[in-house]
């Protein structure tokens, strides 16, 4: 079984997101990131997003 420090709403969603527009301008980052992908040192309530393009509101309230 596959290793995981992700809650079952987390999951729900990151599969959520991976569906949207939003995850080819978006990554994951931050200590959630890392310990899901490489340390599993930790539990972590966050999910940290970012983008290197300007943010465009209207398209992210769509998710909201």
């Amino acid at each position: 079984m596959e290793q995981t420090i992700l809650n079952p709403f987390q999951k729900k969603t990151l599969d959520f997101f991976k569906k949207t527009s939003l995850s080819k301008k978006f990554y994951l980052s931050g200590g959630t990131a890392l310990a899901e992908v490489y340390l599993h040192h930790r539990y972590s309530e966050d999910l940290d997003f970012f983008t290197a393009e300007e943010l465009n509101l209207e398209e992210l309230k769509r998710f909201s």
